[in-house]
């Protein structure tokens, strides 16, 4: 059958989705993808993902020592190219990690393996192109949503 389809994402599915289109020729995305459909993607990561990595996803469901193992989850964090390089993700009495100190973040909270993929799948989510295929984006609004965490302990905690 050579019929197009509507691609459905959701969350961390709209930057594998963005990945998967960007891997197919014009041509191909002409005759098979009639729109893309993005229901709350995270293209440029989420700051609350910071928590799901510290207590859990959602807490406690999954433990964090298995979101931690999870090298999607890269791709879930505050894009610095989006967020800006500064900004204060969380903070401690010893030290502020900013947007650009994510893979430092990682290895202190122990989730050292997600702390070697970070660089790498940084920088593929920093290079997509744009799809190339109609898409529209679904998202909530007027959601309270976090723009950081603090710890007065300077502990992460678990």
């Amino acid at each position: 059958m050579n019929k197009s389809v509507y691609l459905i994402s959701h969350s961390t599915g709209g930057s594998m989705t963005l990945f998967f289109l960007s891997q197919r020729p014009q041509f191909w995305k002409d005759q098979y993808i009639h729109s893309w459909i993005s229901l709350s993607g995270n293209r440029a990561g989420e700051v609350d993902n910071i928590q799901s990595l510290i207590e859990g996803f959602p807490a406690p469901f999954i433990p964090y020592e298995v979101i931690q193992t999870w090298d999607a989850f890269a791709w879930r964090l505050p894009n610095p190219k989006v967020y800006g390089s500064d900004r204060n993700i969380f903070e401690t009495p010893s030290r502020n990690y900013t947007t650009s100190d994510s893979e430092k973040l990682l290895y202190d909270i122990d989730a050292k393996g997600l702390s070697f993929v970070y660089p790498q799948v940084s920088l593929i989510l920093g290079s997509f192109p744009a799809p190339n295929v109609n898409t529209y984006c679904f998202y909530g609004t007027h959601l309270s949503t976090p723009i950081g965490y603090r710890s007065r302990s300077g502990q992460f905690p678990k």
